[in-house]
């Protein structure tokens, strides 16, 4: 089983929010829904409280104004029950516009380095919105850290330390994730569009 957690802001369309949740596999998933006001602060706070709702061996989140794919959390984790010495998987994302127009990358275009770069593995990672899966005993030891830093930041900062940690993980090469891209989307100046 995979523990979810939604964090519901209470600016977030309810139409966005409902589809976030339905989205989630629950044959597959626990889902947890965690009521949160906006701002980083909070959604850092809330985001902790996420990652530690549930035990199932594997953990992940979908924000409240985007959704999951048909088969992607499944696919993730067939991936890791499958290849135990890695620590979480994630797919690609589409950006949907406010206009209805989807944007898709291939993991050519998100890379910032090139393969044998030192930074390769973690730009793999950091430059997505998008699914990830980790494995609940290599990603709880690092929300220590994490408790310091902005939620803005929060899930890239993890991804960096689980490579410092020399944890594997893997990208799979297909789009499991829909990134709802609008004017009150907080990230959306993080990532180019």
């Amino acid at each position: 089983m995979i523990d979810v957690h939604v964090i519901v802001r209470t600016t977030t369309n309810p139409e966005w929010v409902e589809q976030a949740i339905a989205s989630i596999p629950t044959g597959l998933c626990n889902v947890h829904v965690i009521d949160g006001a906006d701002g980083i602060d909070t959604t850092t706070i809330n985001r902790l409280k996420g990652f530690n709702s549930g035990t199932a061996e594997y953990v992940s989140f979908v924000d409240d104004d985007d959704y999951v794919l048909p088969d992607a959390f499944e696919k993730c984790y067939e991936f890791l029950e499958n290849n135990l010495d890695y620590a979480a998987v994630g797919t690609l994302e589409n950006k949907l516009f406010d206009d209805g127009t989807i944007k898709s990358r291939s993991i050519d275009e998100v890379l910032r380095y090139k393969k044998g770069d030192e930074h390769y593995e973690y730009f793999k990672w950091a430059r997505l919105h998008h699914i990830i899966v980790f494995r609940r005993e290599h990603v709880m030891p690092l929300l220590e850290v994490e408790k310091i830093n902005t939620a803005r930041r929060m899930v890239e900062g993890l991804k960096f330390y689980m490579m410092e940690a020399g944890l594997k993980c893997e990208l799979l090469p297909f789009v499991g994730y829909v990134w709802r891209i609008h004017k009150n989307n907080t990230m959306n100046n993080t990532w180019d569009n």
